[in-house]
Order: C-alpha cells, then sequence, then structure tokens
C-alpha cells in the first residue's frame, strides 16, 4: 500500500476521484436520487486503482460484513470508510439533526457502533489499530422559482428551493448540467475521523 489510510487522505480520495466523473453526471447523479452508493463506488474504484494494494491479501472491499467500505489487509480491517450523502435542508434542521431514531445523529451513531463492534472483533488478535472514517456530503440542486414540481425529475425539488430561499449556500463545489437544468452545489467534503485503538 503506498498511502498512509486517514481522513485527510480519504478526502483527498474523494475529490480526486470526483474529479474524474464529467460535472454534468455529478449534476444529474445529486438532482434525481440517492448519491450515496455512486460515491461510494467510484472512491472504491479509484482507491482499488490506485492504493497499490496487491489484490489479494489486500483490497478494497464493498459491503463487507455490511460496511461500505473497508480498507483489508488479510482479513484485518485497516480502516472502515462508511458515506454519508444529505440535502443541506435536512442539516440545517434542528430537528432531523438532533431529534429522534430518524435523525442524522441517530444514523451516524448506529454506523459507528456497528463499525467499532466490527473492529473489534477483527483486531482482536492483529497487532495494529484500526480507524472508523465518515465521509459527509452537504447538497443542493439550484431550483428557480419558475420550476414545475408536477414533473418530478428532481428528487427533493421542494426542500431544495426552500432551503436556497433561506440561506445562501456557501463555499461550494458547483456542478451543472445545461441539457437536464440542473446545477449542484456541494459544500466541501467534510469528514469524521475515529481512531480504534487495542487497548481501549
Amino acid at each position: 500500500m503506498n498511502k498512509e489510510i486517514n481522513e485527510i487522505t480519504v478526502c483527498e480520495m474523494m475529490l480526486e476521484a470526483a474529479n474524474q466523473i464529467h460535472p454534468d453526471d455529478i449534476a444529474y447523479l445529486f438532482a434525481t436520487g440517492k448519491s450515496e452508493l455512486f460515491l461510494r463506488d467510484i472512491l472504491a474504484a479509484y482507491m482499488s486503482r490506485t492504493l497499490g494494494l496487491d489484490g489479494r491479501n489486500q483490497y478494497i472491499g464493498r459491503e463487507w460484513k455490511r460496511h461500505d467500505l473497508i480498507v483489508n489487509d488479510r482479513l484485518h480491517p485497516l480502516a472502515i470508510i462508511e458515506g454519508k450523502s444529505y440535502i443541506h435542508k435536512d442539516a440545517a434542521n434542528n430537528g432531523r439533526l438532533l431529534k429522534g431514531e430518524k435523525s442524522i445523529s441517530a444514523d451516524l451513531k448506529r454506523d459507528t457502533q456497528k463499525s467499532r463492534k466490527t473492529l473489534k472483533k477483527y483486531l482482536g488478535r492483529a497487532e495494529r489499530d484500526g480507524s472508523v472514517i465518515f465521509t459527509t456530503v452537504l447538497f443542493t440542486v439550484d431550483i428557480p422559482e419558475d420550476w414545475d414540481f408536477d414533473y418530478g425529475q428532481v428528487t427533493y425539488s421542494k426542500y431544495h428551493q426552500s432551503y436556497i430561499k433561506k440561506f445562501d449556500p456557501t463555499q461550494t463545489n458547483r456542478y451543472t448540467n445545461n441539457g437536464g437544468r440542473y446545477a449542484c452545489q456541494l459544500i466541501r467534503w467534510s469528514i469524521h475521523f475515529e481512531l480504534y485503538s487495542r487497548s481501549s
């Protein structure tokens, strides 16, 4: 393996992988449905191609033990990577962010606990530590004032439009698909990193 796996390198690889996709395709995929699997798959393919893994003992696993991505070395998970994608409106809504079993914080807590259990199980006798890395993308699709919501071609279009009216998304990476009239604003990738130590 030619690169350490941590919150910085994963963030860099996500950006590098996304930058290899045509901006129109990114805008279309974010505008028309869930994007988590798309992001996971382009990151997995990029990591598999660029990390110098041997392909037998070292590999990138997708949906390994119900985790989005895992960097494995002889069945020892060096890193578990869980990917999340939310619309800005949900993340800016205190209730959706913090309250109840369906909140964003509850979702992250469940995946954190699941990841810790996996690391504890598979690193029990390994002379190494493992890490849990969460990648989170927040995005908004620009919806014009005269948008016809009956068409239904943009997922959550009313929520996107109401967010834009209330907030001014700044510091965004912007992807535009002119043919489909989609403009997707992504904040810079945000990362949560947690190191699991065998002694903890």
